[in-house]
């Protein structure tokens, strides 16, 4: 008897797409770069959240995700430029999360391509906007209420609070620690394009197939089913808070 629900499988699928998105949205605001708005650290967020949807799920499901999520900011006033930037960055990230077989590999492959933009964004690569676009810089302290860095000091110079013009990145390559805010919601960080639950091996999801969202499909050692599909509505909301 298959242990795990359609409900359970859609509820399972959503966390991962979350813990992606609070992975992607962590480790930009770790970085101290400027600009989490229209700058280098929205430029590392796209690039992180769409190579590790690729990793996870497939180009394919990640693609429809990510399109969602632009629609999603088109509705909502988002300027064209700005989206054009925001495509940009998910393509690369697409590029990284293909080879990627871990979270790591997917930093690594996001550092660097910060690295070989900086500091213009404007070589081809990564992709963000002008300077006087940027909003949203880290804040000098902890508090809710701390006031953001300014992007330049009174010498006109970047300020040297910021992990900019040239990114500097930990010594041991590693990610930047993960604040897990919902401890009780993610598990381990799953293999490459596989999620794992318990009772239910060699479990992939493709919910991108014919173009619509809604098709999982199952393999389930412990069940004798071979095969097994269903289709169901599924809403994907990314909730990145650049609040931070």
């Amino acid at each position: 008897m298959l242990k795990w629900t359609w409900r359970k499988i859609n509820e399972h699928f959503r966390k991962q797409v979350d813990d992606c998105a609070e992975l992607a949205n962590c480790e930009s605001v770790e970085s101290q770069l400027p600009g989490r708005n229209n700058g280098p650290a929205d430029a590392y967020r796209h690039i992180l959240l769409a190579a590790e949807l690729t990793r996870r799920f497939g180009e394919a499901c990640a693609r429809k995700i990510l399109e969602e999520h632009e629609e999603d900011n088109r509705r909502t006033g988002q300027t064209p430029d700005e989206e054009a930037m925001d495509r940009r960055n998910n393509e690369i990230g697409i590029q990284i999360g293909r080879a990627a077989t871990t979270w790591g590999d997917v930093v690594a492959g996001a550092r660097n391509a910060m690295t070989q933009a900086a500091p213009t964004g404007q070589g081809g690569g990564a992709q963000w906007l002008p300077e006087n676009r940027w909003t949203k810089n880290p804040k000098v302290g902890p508090g809710q209420n701390d006031p953001r860095i300014p992007t330049r000091d009174a010498n006109g110079n970047f300020d040297p609070r910021l992990n900019w013009p040239t990114p500097r990145w930990p010594a041991n390559g590693l990610p930047y620690p993960r604040p897990r805010t919902r401890p009780d919601l993610y598990g381990p960080i799953p293999d490459h394009n596989i999620l794992k639950l318990p009772g239910l091996q060699h479990l992939s999801f493709d919910p991108c197939l014919n173009g619509a969202c809604g098709n999982l499909w199952a393999v389930a050692a412990t069940s004798g089913v071979t095969g097994l599909s269903a289709t169901s509505d599924i809403t994907i909301d990314l909730c990145i808070d650049i609040s931070a």
